[in-house]
């Protein structure tokens, strides 16, 4: 595709003809009618042809006469830097995915092996898709030693729906479904908590880091100021509103090895931390009823005679039980052998109290994704800058996103003559949609002196620049033009 090559062709694009007709269809015409045949103009032609090229340019290829191709793959480029095209084929048994499979979404339906092509060859962005709507495991098995998530082989849970993406030298994975709301408490059997959520130890942690624990927690009705938290123990199994602006403060379940019992939401002391009691107890001696042992000591004297030692006296211990005694009127019988320690506690297991702070990708039972997730969050993806959005060639461009677009040339040498001037219209490799911003004119000496550049601004679009060299020696002065443009 290239733009027309004919003797009759012009070197800038003629101005519209703004007839006013409206727009229309073609028509081969009416003989018998005297309606005449539809004449195919230049302005509609070059319409046609700019819209071509412009796509062509797009991604970057030169307009090529001998090459009638370059659209269709444009079209197919542009496809692929969008993403996913929604190619999805069913798989009942083990298969080795292909370089044409790239962008490929697979529905296993059996437990499965995935055998991948080698990063090295698929090159870097190659993803395909996976679905696991088997009972089993779906394996995904890396070519030779590569690796998928730091791991050999990956396994895909039933249910789970993941992108496998390669770097151009081993492949890693994201997706999978994480159905656990925000905010969510457990007990969780390790050490540290799992990707996703933090321990209830009291810490303080940002906002901003944590968006969606922090609107939980302001809806909880289990939050207090930071001053209300540290000065009562009894707010510390709450949230607090930390510095007020930036920060939080997680509950504290940690400090004291807190027990969880159930509460309703209505209870004016809901979500408070309450301390170690001891409910009030009253054992009555069997033979006198006014010799009692309670909670606040024993009571009464007891009305009994006796005269053997120990008479009127009653031994209370944490040990053994105190042996009958005929010589002691009445007993406080015991049910075995007490269990003592500084504390009272029923029969328990240690567990780490967590809480759900955000949503984790995770690898099931191999490898998680946060590491990832929170490196790349927040950041623009290499591809946005790279593949069609650049050409790093002597006259080329740079795509930001966001829109704007820098482009540098280096034009032929131009030669002014003495006391006089040479100008020159330099072509920008693509045509800003929009506007051109500014430019910046400058020039590589080659003979001569004295001689300064500027920007011709009348010869200057969206597609060229111009610029005048200006001489006001006596002698020529040769000098090659460069400029830099920006606009969007």
């Amino acid at each position: 595709m290239e733009r027309i090559r004919h003797p009759n062709r012009v070197t800038t694009m003629p101005e519209l003809d703004y007839t006013p007709v409206s727009p229309g269809y073609f028509t081969g015409g009416n003989p018998y009618t005297g309606t005449p045949a539809t004449t195919v103009t230049a302005d509609f032609l070059n319409a046609v042809q700019e819209e071509i090229i412009n796509v062509v340019q797009l991604t970057g290829q030169t307009p090529d006469p001998d090459n009638n191709a370059q659209m269709a793959s444009a079209i197919s480029a542009l496809i692929d830097e969008a993403g996913f095209r929604l190619i999805s084929t069913t798989k009942t048994g083990d298969y080795t995915a292909l370089i044409d499979d790239k962008n490929k979404v697979f529905n296993f339906t059996t437990s499965s092996v995935l055998n991948l092509p080698a990063a090295a060859v698929a090159g870097n962005c190659f993803t395909v898709g996976v679905r696991n709507s088997s009972p089993g495991l779906l394996t995904v098995q890396p070519s030779g030693a590569e690796t998928i998530d730091s791991a050999a082989s990956f396994r895909v849970g039933t249910g789970q729906t993941l992108l496998i993406i390669s770097n151009g030298s081993n492949w890693f994975t994201l997706g999978g479904s994480d159905s656990v709301p925000v905010g969510t408490e457990m007990l969780w059997p390790g050490k540290t908590a799992p990707a996703g959520y933090l321990i209830e130890n009291g810490a303080l942690v940002a906002r901003s880091t944590y968006p969606q624990l922090w609107e939980f927690a302001q809806a909880s009705g289990m939050i207090v100021s930071d001053t209300e938290w540290t000065g009562s123990v009894a707010n510390r199994s709450k949230f607090s509103s930390g510095d007020g602006s930036t920060t939080f403060r997680l509950p504290d379940l940690i400090t004291g090895n807190l027990f969880i019992r159930a509460q309703a939401g209505t209870e004016p002391d809901f979500g408070r931390r309450q301390d170690d009691a001891f409910q009030a107890f009253q054992l009555v001696n069997s033979v006198d009823p006014t010799l009692k042992l309670t909670n606040n000591g024993l009571e009464g004297l007891g009305s009994a005679t006796v005269s053997a030692p120990g008479a009127g006296r009653v031994h209370v211990t944490n040990g053994a039980a105190v042996p009958f005694n005929p010589l002691i009127p009445g007993e406080y019988l015991g049910n075995g052998t007490p269990r003592t320690s500084n504390e009272t506690r029923p029969r328990n297991a240690g567990r780490l109290p967590i809480i759900k702070a955000f949503s984790a990708a995770t690898n099931s039972g191999l490898l998680d994704l946060t590491s990832l997730a929170n490196e790349v969050s927040g950041k623009v993806p290499m591809s946005a800058f790279t593949g069609i959005n650049q050409s790093l060639t002597t006259n080329g461009w740079q795509k930001l996103p966001g829109g704007l677009i820098l482009q540098w040339v280096t034009g032929s040498a131009m030669t002014a003559a003495p006391s006089s001037g040479a100008v020159a219209t330099l072509t920008l490799p693509i045509t800003f949609p929009n506007a051109l911003l500014g430019v910046s004119v400058t020039a590589k000496y080659v003979s001569g002196n004295g001689c300064s550049i500027a920007e011709n601004a009348s010869d200057t679009t969206n597609s060229a620049v111009g610029v005048f060299l200006a001489n006001t020696t006596t002698a020529s002065g040769t000098y090659i033009p460069r400029i830099i443009a920006i606009g969007y």
